[in-house]
């Protein structure tokens, strides 16, 4: 027993004497590392890049008008720009469109009704009235726009009237003999459009397009008219006169295309035009009769008026050579050949009438803006 407390007793010492020396403070010549503070931490932290708590767009004032931000420049809208708007085109303001078409006006006649007058009345017959139209005269066609072009390439605003009067007539061997034809037309079209601002296409550099949309009001009036004596009727089919007129007011939309292409540095280019439009209007009809008494009595009259709601498609094709000035880029003429398609013109949908009108000829138009 004795002899195993004493290596535990001379352990006991040997740690007693070591335990100040432990305790004494470092020397002058040992090194230590500084201690790490909490304001060296903080400077770290306030170093590292922070998340502002609200955007400060949300308090910055309004740039003022005119200034730069960014690449994007904050200029008012419609005033003239030097890169939309280059001298060798033409430039903002007002100009005018004057056109002149000499046309070849072919209606494509099926209006046809039955008529009755007292005396048919009465013992239950009727006249169907269907008159072939004349051939109507060659007629000029003028078109006059005024418009004014947006700078900075926002297009252009225009207002368009267009209006023909043509008539024809024609001498037939009639019902009992000979007799003639009286064929009219006239027609008014007014268009308020918006027209793009002439491009060219990036892999086609010579070629143009323009493009329009907008709206179109018109208003047409046909009517033919068969007449033969009295006499040569009264010893015959007793019919003296015939005549059908259609009227016509319609609404739509109207949409059309424009291309050219460049013939080099001349100022001259090929041009073609497609123009398009629908209209929803109405069409009202009269058919009449003129009739003598197999007694040798008064003449006896008949008249029937139909109206219905009709869809007029328009088309419209031109094609032709167009010069601008080089020096005034504002100036330009065009000189080629239309042809121009009504459909329904004369179609009830609540009958057996039908009728189309077609025009075609020679067309001059010249463009001036101010």
């Amino acid at each position: 027993m004795n002899q195993t407390r004493k290596p535990l007793l001379a352990l006991a010492l040997t740690a007693l004497l070591s335990a100040p020396a432990l305790a004494q403070p470092p020397s002058s010549n040992s090194t230590t590392l500084p201690p790490t503070t909490m304001a060296d931490s903080s400077t770290i932290l306030q170093e590292m890049p922070k998340v502002p708590v609200l955007p400060a767009s949300l308090f910055a004032p309004a740039p003022p008008t005119g200034t730069v931000r960014g690449n994007l420049w904050e200029e008012p809208y419609f005033t003239k720009d030097p890169i939309l708007d280059p001298s060798q085109f033409s430039q903002p303001g007002w100009f005018t469109n004057l056109e002149l078409g000499v046309m070849k006006p072919h209606f494509k006649d099926g209006l046809n009704s039955p008529v009755q007058n007292s005396s048919q009345l009465a013992n239950g017959t009727s006249t169907n009235v269907a008159i072939p139209s004349a051939p109507l005269d060659w007629t000029l066609t003028p078109k006059v726009s005024v418009g004014y072009q947006l700078p900075a390439g926002y297009g252009d605003l225009i207002v368009a009237f267009r209006g023909t009067s043509s008539s024809g007539n024609q001498n037939i061997l009639g019902l009992d003999g000979p007799a003639s034809i009286r064929s009219r037309l006239n027609y008014n079209i007014i268009d308020l459009d918006y027209a793009s601002k002439e491009f060219a296409f990036i892999l086609w550099p010579q070629w143009e397009m323009k493009w329009t949309v907008g709206a179109r009001i018109l208003w047409l009036y046909l009517d033919s008219q068969f007449n033969q004596p009295i006499n040569q009727a009264a010893a015959g089919s007793g019919i003296a006169s015939l005549q059908e007129t259609n009227s016509l007011f319609a609404v739509g939309p109207h949409a059309g295309l424009e291309m050219s292409r460049k013939i080099g540095d001349t100022g001259f280019s090929v041009l073609g035009r497609l123009d398009f439009t629908t209209d929803l209007g109405k069409i009202t009809q009269g058919y009449s009769a003129l009739s003598t008494n197999g007694s040798g009595g008064p003449l006896l009259w008949a008249l029937n008026r139909s109206h219905d709601g009709t869809d007029v498609p328009i088309l419209n094709l031109q094609l032709g050579l167009n010069w601008t000035s080089p020096s005034n880029p504002g100036f330009s003429l065009f000189a080629g050949y239309e042809y121009e398609y009504w459909w329904s013109v004369g179609s009830l949908i609540n009958g057996s009438s039908r009728g189309d009108l077609a025009n075609q000829g020679f067309v001059l138009q010249a463009v001036l803006h101010f």
